[in-house]
C-alpha cells in the first residue's frame, strides 16, 4: 500500500516541480511538510497521542521528539522512525494488547490517505480548479483529515474507528467538528493550538444514561421485592415449602439489585464521570475486586434459585403425592453451588489478569 502511495506522491511531486511549485502536506501545527517528513511526523504523533492505558508501562513507552519527528527509546536514548509496517518495530513491544497496535496502524494509514488527498487537491488547485473564496486549508489534525472549509463555517467529519480506545465504535455514526473562523484560519484553543471538537464522538454520555437506567430499574425492583418479602415472612399461613422457595428467590434478586447498584455507583459511574486516573477502577484495589466478586456471586444465585423453583415445580408434578421432607438440597444449589464457579473466576482472574 505504501509503495503505491509513494509512487503516486512522487508523480504528483514531479508535476508540482514542473509547474514551478513543490507540494507539501499540512498538519494541525501549521507545518507544511514534505511527504517523508509528514509520514514520519504524523505516524510518530499517532503513537504519542495514544492514552497511557494503551501501554504496559506508560513511563517506558517511546517518546516523541518534536524537533526530529522521531520516536525515542527513553532508556537507551535511541531514535526510531515511526514505521508501523515493520513488524519488528520496538513500538509493538510497548502496547498493552494488539488492539492498541491496530489503532496506531489505522491512524498512520489515515494520515497517509490524508496526505494523498492533500497532494491530489493541491495539484488540482494549482491548475486553476480552486475558487477564490476565503477558506481554511485542508489539514491533518493528529487523528483525522479535514477538507478545505469556507470561512465562518464548521466542518463535520465522521468519527474514525481508531479514536475509540476503550470500546467499539457506536452503532450509530457520530461526528467530530472543526471550526473555520471568519478570517480563514482554524480555531485555536487557549494553548494556541488548532483544536478539533471530538467530544461528540464520545460514548460516555450514552453509557452514563444506560447505567442510570440500570440503577433506576434495580431500585424499582427493590421497592417491590421488600414488601413482598415482608408479606412472606409476617403471615404464618405462608410458611410452606413453596413460599420458602419464593422467599429465597426474592432474597437473591434483592441482594443482586443492591450489589449491582453499589458497583455501578461507586465503580462504573465514578470512572465515567472522572477525567483523572485515581478512580476506584484505575487503582484496582482489593475493595473493588471484592465488590466485583460479590456482585457476580449474587447475580449467579438468582439464576440458581430460578433453577430451584423450576426443579421443585417439576418434582410436584412428577410425584404429586410424594412429600418434600427437606429443602437442604435446594439451599445447597441456590446458595452454596454459586461459590465454586465464582471462586474459580476470581482465582483465574487473580492469576492471569490481577493488574487489569
Amino acid at each position: 500500500m505504501i509503495a503505491g502511495f509513494l509512487l503516486l506522491a512522487l508523480t504528483l511531486q514531479v508535476r508540482g516541480i514542473l509547474d514551478g511549485e513543490y507540494l507539501f502536506c499540512r498538519t494541525e501545527r501549521g507545518y507544511h511538510l514534505s511527504l517523508e517528513e509528514y509520514r514520519q511526523d504524523t505516524c510518530a504523533r499517532c503513537y504519542h497521542y495514544l492514552p497511557p492505558f494503551a501501554f504496559h508501562d506508560p513511563e517506558s513507552r517511546l517518546k516523541y521528539d518534536e524537533s526530529t519527528g522521531l520516536l525515542v527509546e527513553p532508556l537507551s536514548n535511541t531514535s526510531f522512525e515511526a514505521d508501523p509496517e515493520n513488524a519488528t518495530h520496538p513500538a509493538y513491544g510497548t502496547f498493552q494488547s494488539d488492539l492498541f497496535a491496530r489503532k496506531w496502524i489505522a491512524c498512520c494509514r489515515a494520515a497517509l490517505d490524508c496526505c494523498k488527498d492533500m497532494l491530489t487537491h493541491h495539484y488540482d488547485d494549482f491548475r486553476g480548479n480552486n475558487g477564490s473564496a476565503l477558506q481554511c486549508p485542508r489539514t491533518w489534525d493528529g487523528w483525522q483529515c479535514w477538507p478545505d472549509t469556507p470561512a465562518g463555517e464548521t466542518a463535520e467529519g465522521l468519527c474514525r474507528e481508531h479514536v475509540y480506545f476503550m470500546s467499539d465504535p457506536p452503532p450509530c455514526p457520530k461526528y467530530a467538528s472543526k471550526q473555520c473562523l471568519e478570517n480563514g484560519t482554524w480555531y485555536v484553543n487557549e494553548w494556541n493550538s488548532e483544536w478539533t471538537n471530538y467530544s461528540s464522538c464520545s460514548r460516555i454520555q450514552g453509557m452514563r444514561r444506560l447505567q442510570y437506567f440500570h440503577i433506576i430499574t434495580y431500585a424499582v425492583s427493590m421497592l417491590f421485592l421488600i414488601p413482598s418479602l415482608f408479606i412472606f415472612v409476617v403471615y404464618k399461613q405462608l410458611q410452606v415449602y413453596r413460599i420458602t422457595m419464593h422467599k429465597n428467590l426474592f432474597t437473591a434478586l434483592l441482594l443482586n439489585a443492591l450489589m449491582s447498584i453499589l458497583f455501578k455507583c461507586f465503580v462504573i459511574l465514578e470512572q465515567l464521570d472522572s477525567s483523572e486516573h485515581d478512580t476506584v477502577l484505575e487503582e484496582n484495589g482489593i475493595g473493588c475486586k471484592v465488590l466485583c466478586v460479590i456482585t457476580k456471586y449474587t447475580r449467579m444465585t438468582t439464576y440458581m434459585w430460578m433453577f430451584c423453583e423450576g426443579f421443585y415445580l417439576h418434582k410436584l408434578i412428577a410425584a404429586s403425592f410424594a412429600e418434600q421432607k427437606s429443602l437442604r438440597m435446594f439451599y445447597i444449589i441456590g446458595w452454596v453451588f454459586p461459590v465454586f464457579p465464582v471462586a474459580t473466576f476470581a482465582l483465574l482472574r487473580w492469576y492471569f489478569a490481577d493488574e487489569e
